[in-house]
């Protein structure tokens, strides 16, 4: 079971610089207003104008001082872009990192939401419908990216039939309930079930613990390195790649070298875009015929 806690450790796996973390609370942060930061002590404490970083949020050091035996910094809360939120005593605290938390959790799910599902979605099925003896449009979940399959059971056989249908598209909802569905070309008989085979994205995850469905079957590096390549600043279009590469050649016709950052999204990029292929060859959903009938 893949958790965003492996995808987050494993983006560290030699795609991106991550800090080591320094101390840890020594006290509950209850609140999302108070200014104060109890940490167990350091022989050299935090600078005035460093960054904390504990869970997702960001702190600014404004002030230090030491109490009980604990370091007791006064802080800025929720600055760059994190947001303010309760801490518990013995959560790390990091300093300056360079790629925080959150954008590396925001990284994840746009690879999970974004990139993956456009070579690699998730493949579901709904059997929620039956065949009405009016009309020849069928639902389809309004999450669906593409419909696979719309098939019946006849009676006293085991094996689903195939239909003929047209690219899904939008309906009125006393149409289509959901807002989205198929127009078939071949009828069923009223009252059977509609197995519709689709595919969707990739649900995002927002706690350490948050797992990717048990349908999942692509490992958490090719995950981590998407992400990373999107922390990078990575594009995933044809359109960027063309971009890029008449960026390089022209820095190379003036004499400049590649910044890391860009050396660093290329390679990871790469690494994505081969693990990707990989898992493609081998998964049956990449290979799953659509028949669409135009």
């Amino acid at each position: 079971m893949t958790t965003l806690g492996d995808v987050l450790v494993a983006m560290g796996g030699g795609h991106l610089e991550l800090p080591d973390q320094v101390t840890a609370l020594a006290a509950d942060i209850t609140d999302t207003t108070s200014t104060s930061v109890t940490a167990v002590q350091l022989p050299n404490p935090v600078p005035v104008g460093a960054t904390l970083e504990v869970d997702n949020e960001l702190m600014r050091v404004r002030g230090f001082a030491r109490s009980g035996g604990n370091d007791v910094y006064t802080v800025l809360r929720g600055v760059d872009g994190s947001t303010a939120a309760t801490h518990t005593t013995g959560a790390a605290v990091f300093q300056n990192p360079k790629y925080p938390r959150w954008k590396r959790i925001r990284a994840i799910n746009r690879a999970l939401t974004e990139w993956v599902p456009q070579k690699l979605p998730r493949v579901l099925q709904d059997a929620s419908q039956t065949f009405q003896a009016t009309g020849n449009i069928i639902a389809v979940p309004a999450a669906a990216l593409n419909v696979l399959e719309v098939n019946w059971k006849p009676s006293g056989f085991n094996e689903l039939a195939e239909l003929r249908y047209a690219a899904p598209r939008a309906y009125p909802t006393s149409i289509a309930s959901t807002g989205k569905g198929v127009k078939l070309f071949d009828l069923a008989p009223p009252g059977y079930t509609a197995y519709v085979t689709y595919t969707a994205a990739w649900a995002a995850l927002a706690a350490d613990s948050d797992a990717l469905p048990t349908d999942w079957a692509f490992g958490v590096d090719m995950l981590a390195a998407g992400a990373a390549a999107a922390l990078l600043g990575a594009k995933y279009s044809k359109r960027a790649t063309f971009d890029s590469a008449h960026a390089q050649r022209a820095e190379n016709k003036a004499g400049q070298s590649q910044s890391l950052t860009r050396e660093a999204s290329r390679d990871v990029m790469q690494e994505f875009l081969s693990l990707q292929s990989g898992y493609m060859q081998d998964w049956e959903g990449a290979r799953q015929p659509v028949y669409w009938q135009g």
